[in-house]
């Protein structure tokens, strides 16, 4: 294979902004779309001179294509990738890779069983800041893990929840701000820290008139005894950016898009026991950490999953690994509804008993006069790596 025939699978904002850059993409060919809105997959066909389809279990059978792009409602992305992986077809899909991390499971299983390629779009994991954090991290330079921190709004009206008939609902997106919003923030902050094993969340629906959580927070539990605490919301404005991850020998911070490290020495856990002095304390040499300015966003995930289709480079957010944050969203809902601590692993059933009785007990509706389509902005990412 010379170069890899693309089937875009939902063409709406995110699906639209795919179909921007795909074209330009060395060994890649757009050779088909798909969105259940005929009107709109035949305008969006027309404009790249490629067929339509309005069903992609079709699509997937139709020959035209070797990997899908799935950029469709959330509770969409797992099955469609099962389907396309049942038939030979690589899978590259938007966060979340499901709602539920049991379905996350079946598409990683139906994936390695037909031996095709899955990626998840998760553009932190390119951004050279987050990269370099993630090389710190993994360096030792920290010693070992004693807190985290992650603190990340991500501001939102509501006419944007307005602009969709599936936005904000249970049914629809399967979850609020957890499952929408925070996917990059929580990936960036397993990847970074690794899974906590135990969680305490708490999830409310405060400032907008929807049915799901525009708040979640939690507190965290990890298998050496460190502790950590997340926080994300779609209120809070001026939107700060705070991750924190403390070691007994130093602290990495990663403040609104800059990255600092602060190395003691000796380290805390030292420090502790070297002194006589009952008020001393260690105080961290603070430095700006240098990073390079590589090329990022959706675009480069693109093309490091065309790259691991046809040269055998390694995905850089990988079906297992992009599982961790969903499975993490997914305890702080069950944790919330339930009004106690869950561990990680987290018993799939759980979510799935909350998520129907969410559903079930929905009496949530919408005004479709009120929906409109929402155009996704053509940058593709910020000081944050979105």
């Amino acid at each position: 294979m010379e170069k890899i025939r693309f089937g875009v699978v939902g063409t709406g904002g995110i699906g639209h902004m795919h179909l921007g850059y795909l074209s330009t993409l060395d060994r890649v060919e757009v050779t088909c779309v798909c969105d259940i809105r005929k009107e709109v997959v035949k305008e969006v066909a027309k404009t790249h001179n490629v067929p339509a389809f309005t069903d992609s279990r079709k699509l997937i059978r139709s020959g035209l294509c070797d990997a899908v792009l799935i950029g469709t409602p959330h509770y969409e992305h797992a099955t469609i990738g099962i389907d396309a992986a049942g038939n030979g077809i690589h899978v590259l899909t938007e966060k979340p890779m499901a709602v539920q991390v049991g379905m996350a499971d079946k598409l990683i299983e139906a994936c390695k069983k037909n031996k095709v390629k899955l990626g998840v779009m998760f553009q932190r994991r390119a951004h050279p800041m987050w990269k370099k954090a993630k090389s710190v991290i993994d360096s030792g330079a920290l010693g070992e893990l004693v807190r985290t921190c992650m603190i990340e709004p991500h501001f939102r009206t509501q006419a944007y929840y307005d602009s969709g008939g599936w936005r904000a609902t249970w049914s629809g997106e399967g979850g609020g701000v957890m499952m929408n919003q925070a996917p990059h923030s929580l990936d960036a902050f397993v990847w970074l820290g690794g899974m906590p094993c135990k969680v305490f969340g708490k999830c409310d629906t405060r400032a907008h008139k929807i049915e799901v959580e525009d708040t979640a927070s939690a507190l965290l539990t990890y298998r050496n005894g460190a502790t950590g605490y997340i926080t994300t919301n779609t209120f809070e404005f001026p939107p700060v950016s705070l991750f924190q991850f403390v070691g007994e020998e130093a602290i990495l911070e990663i403040r609104d898009g800059k990255l600092r490290l602060g190395v003691s020495s000796p380290g805390a856990a030292e420090f502790i026991y070297s002194t006589d002095e009952p008020w001393s304390f260690p105080v961290p040499a603070w430095t700006d950490v240098a990073v390079r300015d590589e090329p990022h966003g959706h675009r480069f995930i693109t093309e490091n999953f065309v790259r691991a289709v046809l040269d055998g480079e390694p995905i850089l957010a990988t079906g297992e690994s992009a599982r961790d944050s969903l499975e993490l969203a997914n305890a702080i809902t069950v944790s919330s509804a339930q009004g106690k601590e869950v561990d990680i692993p987290l018993k799939r059933s759980l979510f799935d008993n909350v998520l129907k009785k969410y559903v079930r007990d929905s009496k949530f509706r919408k005004d479709a006069r009120k929906t409109k389509k929402l155009v996704i902005p053509k940058t593709s990412s910020d000081a944050r790596g979105l």
